[in-house]
């Protein structure tokens, strides 16, 4: 969500109150990429504690790819790009997520 405030940012100005007016777009990226990397290290845990940890750790690959994407377009502030990949990052995990527990039922 701080993404997309950030990619919308010029239309916020018009009197919406959100994160990155009330604290900058440098304060509000360095936010949102710390959130993506405990996202990213609360997922690899999961993959550690899960019972079928190896399939897990196949969906960690594609899901890497992705953060890191976004974390490469928020630090060069291509916000709508960076936004893309934590959706494709979120729907691939969604998937697996479906994937696997369709697997153990």
């Amino acid at each position: 969500e701080i993404t997309k405030d950030l990619e919308d940012i010029r239309g916020d100005i018009l009197g919406k109150k959100t994160l990155p007016l009330n604290l900058g777009k440098v304060k509000a990226s360095l936010l949102a990429r710390t959130i993506l990397i405990f996202a990213w290290l609360s997922l690899v845990i999961l993959c550690w504690k899960a019972p079928c940890e190896k399939f897990f750790f196949i969906a960690l690959i594609p899901i890497t790819y992705f953060i890191g994407s976004a974390l490469a377009y928020l630090t060069i502030s291509d916000y709508t790009k960076s936004q893309c990949h934590i959706k494709y990052a979120f729907s691939t995990f969604i998937f697996f997520a479906i994937f696997f527990s369709a697997l153990s039922a």
